[in-house]
């Protein structure tokens, strides 16, 4: 089962799945839409269930042996959008799945998690091991499931918790509300990059494909390797001038880099990812200047663009203030 499976990774991992010929269960609320798997939709061996996390069954998870537990509200300024609801998703909703997982004999439960849980670590390089620092509620979100999962986990039960790096790359339900992606976005529409702040704070980042190589890779290990484990996941960090100096580099235009002071982002945070590749044995494939490539080439076949539902937070804030039957629903699950 993949939960949040027609997302920005979901919809990538699912792919990744069905080619190494496993049956999948999707289970998302699809604000986004089911067409993001359209690729996938006369695959016999994929079932989509179109529910909310919350208020999921455990006749649902009949015949499930692992669990890819995506289903979030994403990144950190969707998660202060709505507190309560955020807690919620991303919190008790998951720790509800991992009890019913457990009581309904699954084998696995794979959490994305994120590296935002170590919020800012001046000039230290965070490990597995490091003591975090939440700074926002999806942050916090992050760490207090990793906590309730671990609490779980046993070897009938491998609980494993992958913190994701910022990630980037094409995908089905393309997001630009993420650095990289908007970075060349803009490049491409505008040849020009704005930085909020100084731009010397720091991001670990991946492509979304390699995070979800680090799922199929979790599957196919033995429980010894990935039982009660976390996993940094990454390919390198970089402070955000450096990324824009990349992204103009990349393209084959002159980018005007602009700075706009006053930025509140506190978040800066340096990651190893030591764990991710001796334990684990997974090797990133995709660099930043392929997902930038990839991104801009797309742009430029009119692939892709900026839409609403390419903007996660703006989305969020769509459903929370548009529409009152998603909202009487929220009414109802939260009474």
């Amino acid at each position: 089962m993949v939960t949040g499976g027609g997302g920005y990774i979901g919809s990538i991992l699912t792919g990744q799945l069905l080619e190494a010929g496993h049956e999948v269960v999707v289970l998302d609320w699809f604000i986004f839409g089911t067409h993001r798997l359209n690729a996938y939709k006369n695959n016999p061996h994929l079932t989509l269930l179109n529910q909310d996390v919350r208020t999921i069954k455990p006749a649902a998870l009949k015949g499930v042996e692992m669990i890819c537990d995506l289903a979030a509200l994403s990144n950190d300024p969707a998660g202060d959008l709505d507190v309560d609801l955020t807690k919620q998703v991303n919190f008790q909703a998951r720790a509800r799945l991992g009890r019913m997982a457990k009581a309904m004999g699954v084998k696995r439960y794979m959490l994305a998690s994120s590296c935002s849980v170590y919020g800012a670590n001046g000039d230290l390089i965070a490990t597995e091991e490091s003591q975090i620092n939440p700074l926002t509620t999806y942050a916090e979100c992050n760490a207090l499931s990793e906590r309730a999962l671990f609490e779980l986990s046993d070897e009938n039960f491998a609980v494993t918790a992958f913190r994701n790096s910022t990630a980037f790359g094409l995908s089905p339900r393309m997001r630009f509300d993420l650095v990289v992606n908007i970075m060349t976005l803009n490049a491409f529409k505008d040849q020009e990059i704005t930085i909020h702040g100084d731009g010397l704070q720091h991001r670990p980042l991946i492509h979304i494909a390699d995070i979800s190589r680090a799922f199929v890779k979790a599957i196919d290990s033995s429980t010894q390797v990935v039982e009660g484990q976390i996993f940094n996941l990454g390919v390198t960090n970089v402070n955000i001038a450096d990324l824009a100096q990349t992204v103009a580099d990349t393209l084959p235009m002159d980018i005007e880099i602009k700075y706009q002071p006053n930025n509140n982002d506190a978040r800066d945070y340096t990651v190893s990812f030591e764990k991710m590749r001796n334990r684990l044995g997974l090797i990133p494939q995709m660099q930043i200047k392929d997902g930038i490539t990839e991104v801009f080439h797309a742009a430029l076949r009119g692939e892709t663009e900026q839409t609403l539902d390419t903007n996660t937070l703006a989305r969020y804030r769509q459903v929370l203030e548009g529409d009152e039957g998603i909202i009487q629903e929220m009414a109802n699950i939260s009474a």
